[in-house]
């Protein structure tokens, strides 16, 4: 996740991104390297703030995603 785009990720969550989808390394957009610091920490942290935590229902495997507005 880069700083630059933490906004343009609480948009797509919003609007129903799958966060806990992993790629084809076992990442989730949310643990990806970036450009690291406190900048990604910051941008981190916006997108828990507005959209919360991504959970995953471990008896279904659903996954919740809280919109927060």
């Amino acid at each position: 996740m880069e700083s630059a785009h933490a906004e343009a990720a609480c948009l797509l969550i919003e609007a129903g991104a799958d966060r806990t989808r992993e790629n084809l390394d076992g990442e989730t957009p949310e643990n990806l390297g970036g450009v690291g610091g406190q900048e990604q920490r910051r941008a981190r942290a916006h997108v828990i703030d507005r959209c919360g935590p991504p959970a995953a229902n471990s008896a279904t495997g659903a996954v919740e995603t809280r919109v927060y507005s």
